[in-house]
């Protein structure tokens, strides 16, 4: 059972043996939270549905399956396309050529990879080969981090707004986090970035969510060309959630993400150098840095995430000179070491033919 003294803010109530009212919101909770099934949890939402509940229902309710039931989407602009060097007709990108690719599907065969997992591989001349790279996991976890620090980036440098400028955090935007950040204070722009990035913060994109607004994020992603890419929700921890939490999960794919990738490493905005050194400060170093570390390939920076259904990295490395930038995403039954292996398995492959 879980102690009082761990739980605080604004749900610190729930666990506080005052009412019987306080005790059935905190059973509609853990019951939503998979101690049941599905249908039980339904019911624990209907019965004990404190507003509470109902957020964290409807942020978790597309990955209430067990991991054999997960489904990916395919977006629906997509969904024709073989990505045989087709191009985006309406993009910031329309140069990018992505193939489907056999040896990546055999790299992720061999290294342990779920039937899931999505794949794609780019240099900066935006020749891309992918795995099922036009499919939305079930959840991005952490990687959505990037398009709000690209959004930030634009509306600083296009409102010629200072990254020392201070913005408060909210109580509202609490929740578990790895930072050293804490809410009602006030921190510089730049700060909740490098802790959104380095740190993988999850209160600094709470407060940026809010401070940007979905509204603005999703124009900025648009007008970029990505139509996959939305934000929609906030980012959350164990156990507490966020005010305004949001109704819809965060959408992006493997392509997209690489994509945002290149245009970064390419220096294509203003703001993309500060991004770079961002990367390569993240202190997450289990994944792509792990997987190239003695290998002929130079890890350059990188962006991971991770939650109960997902894991996830988008990196950049070097090779013979050439930039390339790899997203590996696995959203069925996976393992760390199975995604360190294909990553070696694919730059060793590039390393020796420079390209799929």
């Amino acid at each position: 059972m879980l102690s009082q003294n761990r739980i605080s803010g604004s749900v610190g109530s729930l666990l506080k043996p005052v009412t019987f009212f306080t005790w059935t919101h905190c059973l509609g909770f853990l019951i939503g939270c998979g101690f049941a099934s599905s249908i039980i949890g339904l019911v624990a939402y209907l019965i004990f549905g404190s507003q509470f509940g109902q957020n964290f229902l409807a942020i978790n309710s597309a990955v209430e399956t067990k991991p054999s039931d997960k489904k990916s989407v395919v977006f629906p602009e997509y969904s024709n396309s073989k990505y045989s060097n087709s191009k985006y007709s309406n993009s910031k990108y329309s140069n990018s050529k992505y193939s489907n690719s056999k040896i990546l599907d055999q790299i992720a065969q061999t290294s342990g990879l779920s039937t899931k997992v999505k794949i794609t591989v780019c240099n900066l001349q935006r020749t891309c080969s992918h795995l099922r790279g036009n499919q939305i996991p079930i959840s991005l976890a952490s990687l959505m981090k990037v398009p709000i620090a690209v959004t930030l980036l634009d509306q600083v440098n296009r409102q010629k707004i200072p990254l020392n400028n201070q913005i408060y955090i909210s109580k509202g935007n609490f929740t578990e986090d790895a930072s050293d950040l804490k809410v009602e204070r006030k921190y510089p722009l730049g700060k909740l970035l490098l802790e959104m990035i380095v740190n993988s913060s999850n209160i600094a994109p709470n407060q940026l969510i809010d401070y940007l607004s979905r509204n603005y994020i999703n124009q900025v992603l648009e007008s970029r060309g990505y139509r996959a890419t939305r934000v929609y929700a906030k980012f959350i921890g164990d156990i507490f959630i966020p005010d305004d939490a949001g109704e819809k999960l965060n959408t992006s794919t493997t392509n997209e993400l690489t994509e945002m990738m290149v245009q970064i490493y390419n220096r294509q905005h203003p703001g993309d150098d500060r991004l770079i050194s961002l990367f390569g400060l993240q202190h997450d170093r289990e994944l792509g840095f792990a997987a190239l570390k003695g290998s002929s390939a130079k890890w350059l920076g990188e962006k991971t995430g991770q939650n109960s259904w997902v894991i996830g990295t988008t990196l950049a490395m070097e090779i013979s000179g050439n930039k390339y930038i790899l997203t590996v995403i696995d959203d069925g039954v996976y393992s760390d070491q199975a995604i360190r292996d294909a990553i070696r398995k694919i730059s060793e492959y590039l390393a020796q033919k420079g390209h799929f």
